[in-house]
This record gives C-alpha cells, sequence and structure tokens, in this order.
C-alpha cells in the first residue's frame, strides 16, 4: 500500500466511523495526536466542528504518538466495531502484537489534563475488563504506563 493510499484508507476509515469521534471529543480543545504510518508518513489527528480528523500535515504540540503499520491498518479497516470498547480492545490488540506502537510525548498531568482518561472512561466496562486481563487493574497501573511510555 502506497503512502498516500494508506492515509487515504486512514483518513475514512477515522472521520466515517463516528466512534472516532465519540471518542475524540472527549479530548481538550485544541489537544493533536500525532500519526505515523509505517513510522514515516507523519499525519495530524484532532477533534473539530464535531467531527475526528485526520489531516496530512505534522501534529502541533502532540500529546501521544502513534505509529501504525499497513497490517493494522488493514486490520482496522476490515473489522466492524459496534462499540467504543469493541475499538479499543482492538487498537490494544495491535499494540500488544506489535503492530501499534504508542509513545506518551507530554508528562502525565496534560495526559490527565488533556481528557484522555475520559476516553478510557467512557469505552466502559467491557474495555476497562480487558486492559485488566493484560495486567492494567486500575489507575495507578494505567499511570505507570504512561511514564513508561514517556521518550
Amino acid at each position: 500500500m502506497s503512502h498516500d493510499t494508506s492515509f487515504s484508507v486512514l483518513k475514512e476509515l477515522i472521520e466515517n466511523q463516528h466512534l472516532f469521534s465519540e471518542a475524540l471529543r472527549q479530548l481538550k480543545s485544541g489537544r493533536e495526536i500525532k500519526v505515523l504510518i509505517d513510522g514515516q508518513h507523519e499525519c495530524a489527528l484532532f477533534f473539530s466542528q464535531e467531527h475526528a480528523i485526520l489531516d496530512d500535515r505534522p501534529a502541533k504540540n502532540p500529546d501521544v504518538e502513534f505509529t501504525i503499520s499497513t497490517e493494522a491498518l488493514r486490520l482496522l479497516q476490515s473489522l466492524k466495531y459496534s462499540s467504543l470498547a469493541e475499538l479499543g480492545v482492538e487498537i490494544v490488540k495491535q499494540i500488544i502484537v506489535g503492530n501499534i506502537q504508542l509513545r506518551v510525548c507530554t508528562g502525565l498531568l496534560a495526559i490527565l489534563n488533556g481528557g484522555y482518561f475520559k476516553i478510557i472512561k467512557l469505552a466502559g466496562p467491557e474495555f476497562m475488563g480487558f486492559l485488566a486481563q493484560n495486567g492494567l487493574k486500575n489507575l495507578n497501573k494505567i499511570k505507570s504506563l504512561v511514564n513508561t511510555l514517556r521518550k
């Protein structure tokens, strides 16, 4: 898949799947997420005018960075999600197998105040249960992981 095709596929997935808008709505205004497609093509992911937007430009002061492989992109595109929990579980599964990497670019306070934990809460008990099964049993464990992911 070419960079342009990968970007188009990811843009369509994010902007046409209401669950991304539902999640990103939780972020504080002005927050941007850096997305790297195959570690090379940098994009900005943010919430604006009631929609999730993936823009073909570098993110401004990103809080977090996701690097997504073409393999993960194909998988995420092929699946149908009925809830934010289902989408979140699939993204975490892709992180576990290494097809998506997550890096925290700011401090814990910025993550706490930025609305990122609201997304986890919104995903609900099904998502929290999946995180617990994978070692993230409480807020302190999640905070510890955030500190580990800072580079």
